[in-house]
């Protein structure tokens, strides 16, 4: 009889660790490690197919490009890696830049609770392109009480990441003789152009939505004139 008692609190025991083993679980995968909000972007199928075309003499990051008439070198504005052009009215901006962000500076400078080679050798990110095509590919992803811990976290650090780095709107991957991303957020079209280990973000604003200068069609045309100089 006693063996029987002690086996039952045995087996009462083991069945105890594994709800709170169950319900820990839970709470790591649909609480502590879930993604908040909803995304910032909507990933489009269709990729953007760009081919080279004459560049212009209009001297922006480590590159030229053609740009419409009127604008101008705006001297007194931004610092460093940051080359503006305004046109006359100081309504309508080109914006380029060297943009340096990386997750993995972003790993090693918050506190994520992911080891920053280990990650890298896993997912083999060499550019923000790559994070967000991971992400393109796997926003449907659903974790369930049986995946796996480490693929649980660092998702949702690869997805932090990408929504506190990069402004919301409808995302356009880039192919052809360019390599990155478009992100369109109404009349307002932010580019980032991967090359020679360097991430380039030129920007077409608009400063009416009713009447906008900058289109799709014209900003890709404008794109299409960029020559790196190496």
């Amino acid at each position: 009889m006693k063996y029987l008692k002690l086996v039952i609190q045995i087996v009462c025991f083991i069945v105890f660790l594994i709800i709170v083993y169950l319900l820990f679980r839970m709470f790591l995968i649909y609480v502590l490690y879930q993604p908040k909000g909803a995304s910032v972007f909507t990933f489009k199928d269709d990729n953007i197919f760009l081919k080279s075309s004459n560049t212009c003499n209009n001297v922006m990051q480590d590159f030229t490009m053609c740009i419409p008439e009127g604008f101008s070198l705006k001297e007194d504005f931004g610092k460093g890696d940051t080359v503006t052009y305004t046109d006359h009215s100081g309504n309508l901006s080109i914006i380029a830049s060297v943009d340096k962000t990386s997750i993995k500076k972003y790993i090693k400078e918050n506190n994520v609770g992911v080891d920053v080679n280990q990650f890298l050798d896993k997912y083999q990110f060499e550019n923000n392109t790559d994070v967000l095509k991971f992400l393109a590919e796997n926003q449907d992803k659903k974790f369930n009480l049986l995946s796996n811990l480490s693929d649980v976290k660092e998702y949702k650090v690869i997805w932090e990441y990408a929504q506190n780095t990069f402004p919301m709107g409808d995302v356009y991957f880039i192919e052809g003789d360019y390599f990155g991303f478009l992100i369109i957020k109404g009349n307002n079209y932010r580019f980032y152009l991967d090359y020679d280990g360097k991430v380039y973000k030129v920007s077409f604003s608009n400063s009416s939505l009713a009447n906008p200068i900058f289109t799709k069609d014209n900003v890709l045309e404008y794109v299409k004139s960029i020559q790196f100089i190496d």
